[in-house]
């Protein structure tokens, strides 16, 4: 606050700020403290930081938000977290961003509900677990196939087939790639929310 560097670099570890540091570049002025800087830097360093690093972080967040570390399964939390850290802007946030992954904490925002409210939405959510019932391979085949299959039965494309699937199987509008959530909550997450809610 109150002082620049010369490359004009705004992210610097610490000890390139001591490095970089010089007394004749501070403002004369009052420092200012920008909020909206400080979460945009916040979120760079943990977009940044080693996921291992990060999880140990965010630990008593996690508890805080209702989730028993000891009680999920290191490797697949991790999986989450490299997945969801490029969403969060502070820590405090983990508990909205990984919600998506536990049948538990699933909940459809009234954005979702919206637009799966559309006939063509309908039609893609039905359409997208047909292929789904007898799929066999990797995560990511299977999602690019199934996507392929729903966009030729439906005619979707674009938003109207990717943020159905994505209402349905996450409940929300926005989050990480869905292939890569796909590929996290695995082939039976996904089929059984969807047949909920056809249900």
């Amino acid at each position: 606050m109150g002082s620049s560097f010369t490359d004009g670099r705004e992210v610097l570890s610490r000890d390139e700020m001591i490095t970089g540091f010089a007394l004749e570049r501070a403002s004369k002025s009052g420092a200012i403290f920008d909020e909206e800087k400080l979460h945009w830097l916040n979120a760079i360093y943990i977009r940044n930081c080693a996921t291992e690093d990060l999880i140990e972080r965010l630990k008593p967040f996690l508890e805080q938000a209702g989730y028993i570390i000891d009680n999920i399964d290191a490797k697949w939390l991790s999986e989450v977290i490299e997945l969801v850290k490029t969403e969060l802007t502070t820590l405090a946030e983990i508990g909205s961003n990984i919600d998506i992954f536990f049948d538990d904490k699933y909940k459809m925002t009234a954005e979702a509900k919206e637009i799966l409210e559309k006939d063509t939405a309908c039609k893609v959510v039905r359409a997208f677990p047909e292929f789904l019932e007898t799929a066999t391979g990797s995560p990511a085949d299977i999602y690019a196939s199934a996507i392929k299959y729903t966009r030729e039965k439906t005619g979707a494309k674009g938003k109207e087939l990717f943020m159905p699937i994505r209402a349905a199987i996450t409940g929300k509008v926005h989050g990480p790639e869905l292939d890569k959530v796909f590929a996290v909550l695995g082939k039976d997450v996904a089929l059984r929310r969807l047949k909920a809610f056809i249900n």
